[in-house]
């Protein structure tokens, strides 16, 4: 599961960085590089038995930087990645706090905000350029833009 998740950051990434402008780079940038350092920290703390120190702060990074982004740079989708990394962030406070630690209920708060991240993130940039969710209207016009120019 962690391969997929991993994946699909990545293939976001790229289209962030191709498509998203500046915003989208920047995005991009902070989102292959907390991911990295979450990879690296699941090698020292490969379980959720306990709130992990480490895991807080890379979430507290990467929560920082999209609200640093949301405000720079203004887009919509910016601001709900923030609001979604916030949710996630949120959940390692709750288990702190908690009196019962429950691992599988720990895991998946603070993971299941990834996925409307990485959806929002993409949908967010197509919107704002003015696409209509067709991919393959969008990849005819690509193909033939990338054939015009040779």
């Amino acid at each position: 599961m962690a391969a997929v998740f991993l994946s699909l950051v990545l293939l976001s990434s790229v289209f962030s960085a191709l498509f998203g402008g500046m915003a989208g780079r920047w995005t991009a940038f902070f989102a292959v590089l907390t991911t990295l350092m979450g990879v690296g920290v699941s090698f020292v703390y490969p379980t959720f038995a306990t709130v992990s120190v480490l895991r807080i702060a890379i979430d507290i990074i990467f929560m920082v930087a999209l609200v640093w982004l949301a405000v720079a740079f203004r887009c919509w989708w910016l601001i709900w990645m923030a609001a979604f990394q916030i949710n996630g962030t949120a959940a390692h406070f709750a288990a702190l706090l908690s009196s019962v630690h429950v691992k599988p209920v720990y895991y998946f708060l603070t993971t299941v905000w990834g996925i409307p991240i990485l959806v929002v993130w993409v949908f967010g940039i197509a919107k704002d350029r003015g696409w209509r969710l067709n991919p393959v209207a969008h990849l005819t016009r690509i193909v033939g833009q990338l054939r015009d120019r040779t």
